[in-house]
């Protein structure tokens, strides 16, 4: 029998287990530390609810004052569900 990280054994001695050579440690980047930042600074905004609501109303507001645009999103998933049915009544 052989567990990840132990030596297999054909003898009837016991297993011990691998030591590695070098310590791992996790490889610390610039853009690790920068998502860091950006995760902290997105929890900090975030627990401003009406700060957050305000964004995606204007956000909203932004998207939906677009026509074509809001008739092509509506296209697209009406397209979408309707391939996903016909798959499904086809099984």
């Amino acid at each position: 029998m052989c567990y990840e990280g132990f030596f297999q054994s054909t003898s009837t001695k016991a297993v011990k287990p691998v030591k590695s050579a070098m310590p791992v440690k996790p490889v610390d980047t610039v853009s690790d530390r920068m998502a860091e930042i950006g995760r902290k600074g997105g929890e900090k905004v975030s627990s401003n609810r009406e700060h957050m609501a305000e964004i995606g109303r204007k956000g909203g507001e932004k998207v939906s004052s677009n026509r074509e645009h809001m008739d092509e999103i509506g296209r697209l998933g009406g397209l979408k569900t309707a391939e996903k049915r016909r798959r499904w009544l086809s099984t």
